[in-house]
C-alpha cells in the first residue's frame, strides 16, 4: 500500500494560565521531661486555571519531499482561516497538611519525624473537537 508523501501542517495554539498559592505555618516550643521539642504545623493551598486552544489547517496536504526539502516554499496562511483543532479548559486545587516535631535528644542529636497529607482535585478535561464529535455522532448512534 502506498503512503501519502508527508505534508506541512500550519498551526497555532494560545493559551492562559493563572493560579495562586497561600502557604501558613503555626510553631511552637515545648519541653517534655529533658526533651526539647520545637512543633510545625502548616497548611499550603494552590489553585490553578489553565486553558489551551489550538487551531490549525490540516485539510489541505501540501507535498514536502523529506529527503530533499525546499523551506519557506509554501506561504503560512492567515491564522483567521484554522478552523479549531483541540481545546482543553483545566483547574485543580491542591491542599496539603504537615506536622513536623523536632527532637533535641542530646546536644548533638536532633531527630526530626514529620507527616504529610496532599489531596488534589481537578475539574475534567474539556476537548471541544471531541465533544463536538461526539454530538455529531451519537445522534446516528442512537437511531441504530
Amino acid at each position: 500500500m502506498r503512503q501519502p508523501p508527508p505534508s506541512p501542517v500550519f498551526g497555532e495554539q494560545n493559551g492562559t494560565d493563572s493560579s495562586y498559592s497561600v502557604q501558613t505555618s503555626l510553631e511552637g516550643q515545648f519541653n517534655t521531661g529533658s526533651l526539647a521539642h520545637t512543633l510545625l504545623f502548616g497548611v499550603d493551598f494552590n489553585h490553578s486555571d489553565e486553558t489551551i486552544t489550538t487551531l490549525g489547517v490540516f485539510s489541505t496536504p501540501l507535498p514536502l519531499n523529506i529527503f530533499d526539502p525546499v523551506y519557506n516554499q509554501f506561504p503560512k496562511p492567515d491564522s483567521a482561516a484554522f478552523s479549531l483543532f483541540n481545546g482543553r479548559e483545566r483547574n485543580f486545587d491542591r491542599v496539603g497538611i504537615y506536622l513536623q516535631d523536632q527532637v533535641y535528644l542530646l546536644d548533638n542529636l536532633i531527630v526530626l519525624a514529620g507527616l504529610r497529607y496532599d489531596t488534589i482535585s481537578q475539574k475534567p478535561l474539556i476537548l471541544r473537537r471531541q465533544l463536538a464529535l461526539l454530538e455529531e455522532k451519537l445522534p446516528k448512534m442512537m437511531t441504530r
